[in-house]
């Protein structure tokens, strides 16, 4: 049996985690590359079971949830 080390170092306490400056709440559009807020400016078609999010450019759908 293979036992994990889970102790904090002091390099890893210190260590800030990486930063991308993009939030990660944020949907891409993968044909126009339009970015926004999960909660803004995204066009959405809600049904009783599920929301659709279509960009606002280019009018593909990016998520159904």
């Amino acid at each position: 049996m293979t036992s994990i080390d889970s102790r904090c170092t002091a390099a890893s306490a210190e260590a800030p985690p990486p930063t991308t400056g993009r939030r990660k709440s944020l949907l891409f559009c993968p044909t126009c590359e339009f970015e926004s807020s999960a909660d803004e400016k995204w066009i959405v078609h809600a049904t009783a079971d599920e929301r659709e999010l279509v960009c606002p450019d280019c009018r593909s759908t990016v998520a159904t949830r």
